[in-house]
């Protein structure tokens, strides 16, 4: 459930690894400008392994928001990002590119709150990683923790 390697890219490197259902992995992408990834990859095929039953997530409940719901949220979101049919957009956009960047989702006051609020509670509680590398991993902090209202 952690990262057991990370391997620093060079130049003229190779890397071998089995790639079964149990096994993550990832690229990180490239932020620099000023530099690119270039690289070669195939798969190398052998005889079938047996391999256990895939897992299969039970899906999360879904439930429509009611009116306090919505009430919290414009308290914190953006109204842009309230509306339906910027909501139906981000759907799609999402569907087709498989991920999404919302600049300004949090209205401005609450991102500074939680900011300065998350900055001074860093050193009263160690955060966790809980789930798997590859869906769904958040940090946590136990809930014997005291942090403040809104970080709760």
């Amino acid at each position: 459930s952690d990262v057991v390697r990370s391997i620093t890219p060079s130049w003229n490197g190779f890397v071998f690894f089995e790639v079964n259902p149990v096994s993550f992995h990832q690229v990180s992408e490239v932020l620099a400008c000023s530099k690119s990834r270039i690289s070669v990859n195939g798969w190398f095929h052998g005889p079938p392994v047996a391999r256990p039953p895939a897992y299969l997530e039970p899906p999360l409940p879904m439930k429509s928001p009611t009116n306090l719901e919505l009430e919290v949220l414009a308290g914190w979101v953006t109204p842009r990002y309230l509306d339906i049919g910027v909501q139906s957009h981000i759907q799609k956009q999402f569907e087709a590119q498989s991920q999404i960047e919302l600049p300004g989702f949090l209205l401005k006051d609450k991102y500074k709150m939680l900011c300065d609020e998350l900055r001074a509670s860093q050193d009263q509680c160690e955060w966790t990683v809980k789930g798997p590398p590859n869906k769904r991993r958040v940090h946590v902090v136990p809930e014997r923790c005291s942090l403040p209202e809104n970080l709760r």
